[in-house]
């Protein structure tokens, strides 16, 4: 069974290496959408190059955590961000969802 991870702990989490690194005053909106831009360029790179082929292995591959580890440096600066802004997340996300299905004729029960 995957590990569920509760999106209202992760601010915490986050913020609490900050603090311990003297980043905090860093985060600023304006440095947190940089540094959400910068690790999404960082996951693109893994790609770059590649043929259609075999991106799906790559991304899959055990032995590749790179991907992993990007996608996660996503979720943490989004929703670093989303905190700062004090933007409910799973709000926004659920909000998106049921705008994707209405625009596409798709039911949402999330």
């Amino acid at each position: 069974m995957p590990r569920q991870i509760d999106l209202d702990t992760l601010p915490h989490a986050f913020s609490t290496v900050a603090r311990q690194q003297g980043w905090s005053s860093l985060h600023s909106p304006k440095s947190l959408a940089c540094a959400l831009t910068v690790e999404a360029g960082e996951l693109l790179s893994l790609f770059q190059w590649q043929d259609g082929g075999n991106l799906h292995e790559r991304a899959a591959s055990p032995a590749t955590k790179d991907v992993a580890a990007e996608l996660a440096d996503i979720v943490l600066y989004a929703n670093a961000l989303a905190d700062r802004l004090e933007i409910d997340l799973v709000a926004a996300l659920h909000s998106k969802c049921e705008s994707n299905a209405r625009r596409f004729g798709l039911s949402y029960d999330g």
